[in-house]
Parts: structure tokens; C-alpha cells; sequence
């Protein structure tokens, strides 16, 4: 429990080998939340009273006595082994039927959002929609939530071995590569132009978090640079694809 709000928190620390899940999951929901993404708000905390300083995310929790998280995969129990498209049409029709809002809007935004950050951890235990546990009415979506492995740092080796081919998101049979994630998205992610350049700024804030925390991660000097890098390349090349594809409602640049 928070001590000065009294809200019920949890921290998490990194248990990769580069220690980055705390900053990544600050990234996320940043990300997130200029795509219009409802997300869980983490923050960075270290906490100094052990052998070494240790970073940690600190978010609410968003599950409450009257609520319970639903994980995809029992929602999608027995689907594991069709292929990725048919399995978030299952999903999507699953949260249609039970009178989710905005749902397609809402998985599309989480597909987005995995692919600018190349997220390899979405499992199906990873996402999930919202019980009432009284009346067993599903009440929405999940907040998007735990994205700390993300921008290739969740991997056995240095980042700078990191490149788009061992790109790999399929503990569970979800998405194996990009392009899965842009064949379901369309005109019904509600995205302008002049909120998708709002992601421009994000590459300098995730440096910024990188160097503040460095000592706390195994990162070495010029790794962040290198993932910023990443991460800017990703957002310049997912936006020619949003734009072939048409997905942008307005035409300002601005």
C-alpha cells in the first residue's frame, strides 16, 4: 500500500538480464497514452534500504474486491494452435458479444502499440478483459499492462546484436512477426496524423530515463543511444505503414 495515498500498489522489479522492465513499463504507458490506449500509469521508483539501490515500477492496482482480470487465454482456451488472425477475430468477436466499447479500437491500439515498442512478451496470460465478480458481466478491456520487455532488451545478449529478425512473439500463439499485427489494423483505430506525431517526442523521454537509471540497469554507456535509435526507426517506418495503409483521419502534418 502507498503510505501517503493509501492505494493498493504494485512494484516490480527487472528479472532480465538488462534490468530495463522498470523503465519499460514508464515507456509503455506513455506510449499508450498518446495513441489513446487505455493503460495501466506506471512509475519509477528506487528503493535504496537493500545491499544495492534497486529500480522498480510502482503502479495501482487495477483490479478491485469487486473485480477480476480474465486472461485471453482462458477466454481463447483450445485456440492456441489456429493462426493469428483467426485467433484475435475470436477474441474480438468474444468482447463484441459481451458489449465491450470501442473493442476492435481498443485490440488494434494494443497490436500498435506492441509494434512500435516490439513488445515479445504479449502472451495470452498478458492481456485480458475486466469480471465483475458478482454479476460475471465482462466490463471492459484490461488496462494495458505489463510491457516491460520490450526494444529487443529482454534478450541473452548485448542490444546491439537486437535486429528485427529475431523479432519473436509466440509463447502462447499469439503474433510471430510485424506484418501479422498490420493485417488487423484499419481505419477502425481512430488515429489522426497529429496524434501519431506526438510519438516523435518519446525516443529523447525513454533517453532520459535510460541515462537517470543507468547505474540501476546492466546497460552499458551508448546502449541507450542505441535503443533510442531502435525505437525512432520503429516509429518512422510503422508510420508509412499506417499511411498506406490509410489509417490516418486528418491530413496535417502539424
Amino acid at each position: 500500500m502507498d503510505e501517503k495515498t493509501k492505494d493498493r500498489v504494485l512494484l516490480k522489479s527487472a528479472n532480465t538480464m538488462f534490468l530495463t522492465e522498470p523503465i519499460h513499463e514508464v515507456l509503455a504507458y506513455e506510449c499508450a497514452s498518446i495513441l489513446g490506449l487505455p493503460a495501466t500509469k506506471y512509475e519509477n521508483q528506487i528503493i535504496s534500504d537493500l545491499k544495492r539501490p534497486l529500480l522498480v515500477s510502482k503502479c495501482k492496482t487495477f483490479i478491485t474486491p469487486d473485480t477480476e482480470l480474465i486472461p485471453a487465454a482462458q477466454i481463447l482456451l483450445g485456440k492456441e494452435g489456429v493462426g493469428f488472425e483467426e485467433l484475435v477475430k475470436v477474441y474480438l468477436d468474444f468482447l463484441e458479444e459481451a458489449l465491450v466499447s470501442n473493442a476492435k479500437e481498443k485490440i488494434q491500439k494494443q497490436l500498435l502499440s506492441d509494434a512500435l515498442l516490439d513488445n515479445t512478451d504479449r502472451h495470452l496470460n498478458n492481456f485480458g478483459v475486466i469480471r465483475n465478480v458478482s454479476t460475471l458481466q465482462i466490463m471492459d478491456v484490461a488496462l494495458n499492462y505489463d510491457c516491460g520487455r520490450i526494444l529487443g532488451t529482454a534478450f541473452p545478449y548485448t542490444p546491439k546484436r537486437y535486429t528485427k529478425e529475431e523479432f519473436h512473439i509466440d509463447e502462447l500463439g499469439y503474433a510471430v512477426t510485424q506484418k501479422q499485427f498490420f493485417s488487423l489494423i484499419d481505419k477502425n483505430i481512430h488515429l489522426s496524423r497529429r496524434q501519431y506525431q506526438k510519438l516523435y517526442s518519446l525516443p529523447e523521454r525513454y533517453l532520459s530515463l535510460v541515462n537517470k537509471y543507468l547505474s540501476c540497469t546492466s546497460l552499458r554507456e551508448g546502449d541507450g543511444a542505441y535503443l533510442t535509435a531502435v525505437f525512432m526507426q520503429n516509429i518512422q517506418e510503422i508510420e508509412a505503414v499506417l499511411e498506406e495503409i490509410g489509417c490516418f483521419q486528418d491530413t496535417s502534418f502539424q
